[in-house]
């Protein structure tokens, strides 16, 4: 009985750890592949953004996510892999926390041994532009600021491994067209 209820209460602690700041609503999502991304900007005492002029001319891998869910520490990862593999043929990669602060941001950054650029959007402001909730949130983003492609909840991987991570470097290239 102890195993059967072990079994049940882990796996919904789990899913609860990255839905707990999300109301017991439909996600909208705002922000649909082929959309422009909309314009923001975001600064958070060391990392300032603007968009669309900061997309324009790149292409992005944009990522939302927080450091208290499961899935995000799942998925973060393939982020992290892009960025050291894709950065020199031209990938910019900007992940931002969903109403986290810099500081523990940083030290997520730290536990997880990531190098990536990150954003701190404390009061959700730029979040809330592209859903009212649900992460991580992966957008692949073209040289003119248009969404190519968009994934919520849960990339489909599986936990990182490089070959798992090379998959998605692929789905990468092919959506933003790399040569």
């Amino acid at each position: 009985m102890k195993r059967l209820l072990l079994f049940f209460i882990l796996p919904v602690s789990i899913f609860y750890s990255c839905i707990k700041d999300d109301k017991d609503i439909e996600t909208e999502n705002y922000i649909l592949a082929e959309d422009s991304v909309p314009v923001f900007e975001i600064s958070d005492g060391e990392n300032s953004l603007k968009s669309p002029g900061d997309f324009l001319g790149k292409k992005t891998l944009l990522v939302f996510f927080t450091t208290t869910c499961s899935d995000c520490r799942r998925d973060i990862p393939f982020a992290e892999y892009a960025h050291l593999q894709l950065e020199t043929q031209g990938l910019n990669v900007i992940t931002i926390g969903r109403g986290e602060t810099r500081q523990t941001i940083n030290d997520y950054w730290s536990e997880l041994d990531l190098s990536m650029p990150y954003f701190s959007d404390i009061n959700r402001e730029v979040f809330d532009l592209f859903a009212n909730q649900t992460i991580p949130r992966f957008y692949l983003i073209d040289e003119k600021g248009v969404v190519k492609w968009m994934c919520v909840n849960d990339l489909g991987y599986g936990t990182f491994s490089k070959e798992k991570g090379d998959l998605f470097n692929i789905l990468i290239k092919e959506k933003l067209n790399f040569k």
